[in-house]
């Protein structure tokens, strides 16, 4: 996926079929910091193999699940299963050699390499220094991955959007994380990179990892993702493969006037 490299196809949707035992379950998750609930009642479950996206407008607790699915949140009720072990049973160093999060970028990092970048993955495995040869073969197989093993030595801050986004990528995969969950990982990017990215995070799902992904776009995510969460005023409206999709109930997450419908049903008979 370098840079002029040929846009990723959009892969074939078909029909949801749960590719094993469900590794994430969430049941009746409700959260919030304390002045109110900001989503509530959340249902659904995430085995391996399948890349989900979670979708809906600004400010409708997308960041905010993904934080409660962790245990993060000050206030919240419910049940978050990981591996069928309860998540608040997980310690720290456990639970992050399971489950990585990825945020929104918050300025930048100092000016370290992209391979130092990604070893930081490596910490629950190994919070002491020097870097073993587990730890170092770690590394160069995630950046493969991410197809940025030629670019290990380069100045992470001088990386494109798009390269530093799947460089951040690497360093879960270098976590050695079975679960990643995402907050808008196409956010500033452009076509190009939104796409490359998005296909990378069905690639690593195709592989074997859960990914639970945040993004505005509807459109986006439904080229690559196998399954859609609509979710609007921090409840989950609908749950299922992108092509079965209600196209009034996105108009509804958006606000949007019905005369938009046939564009999205004109999306979703798009062919692979």
């Amino acid at each position: 996926m370098e840079t002029g490299a040929t846009l990723p196809e959009r892969p074939e949707i078909l029909a949801l079929e749960v590719p094993g035992a469900s590794f994430l379950e969430v049941d009746g998750l409700s959260g919030g910091y304390g002045e109110g609930w900001i989503f509530q009642g959340i249902r659904f479950s995430l085995p391996r193999g399948q890349f989900a996206a979670l979708v809906g407008p600004n400010g409708s607790g997308k960041t905010t699940l993904l934080r409660g699915i962790l245990g993060l949140l000050p206030q919240q009720s419910g049940s978050v299963r990981l591996d069928g072990r309860e998540v608040r049973g997980y310690g720290r160093r456990e639970l992050a050699k399971r489950v990585s999060l990825l945020i929104q970028e918050d300025g930048e990092p100092f000016p370290f390499s992209v391979e130092e970048i990604v070893m930081m993955g490596r910490y629950p495995h190994n919070p002491f220094f020097p870097d073993t040869p587990q730890d170092r073969q770690a590394v160069q197989d995630s950046l493969e991955r991410v197809g940025l093993a030629r670019k290990a030595k380069k100045p992470y801050l001088q990386l494109s959007g798009g390269e530093k986004r799947r460089a951040m990528i690497a360093r879960s995969l270098a976590q050695e994380a079975q679960l990643l969950l995402l907050d808008e990982p196409t956010l500033h990017l452009d076509l190009r990179y939104q796409l490359e990215t998005t296909a990378l995070l069905r690639q690593l799902a195709e592989s074997g990892l859960a990914v639970l992904a945040v993004y505005h776009d509807f459109r986006l995510a439904s080229m690559y993702a196998q399954r859609v969460l609509l979710f609007q005023e921090g409840r989950l409206v609908s749950d299922c493969p992108p092509g079965e999709v209600d196209p009034q109930q996105v108009l509804d997450l958006y606000g949007l006037d019905a005369k938009f419908a046939p564009a999205f049903r004109a999306f979703q008979n798009l062919p692979s």
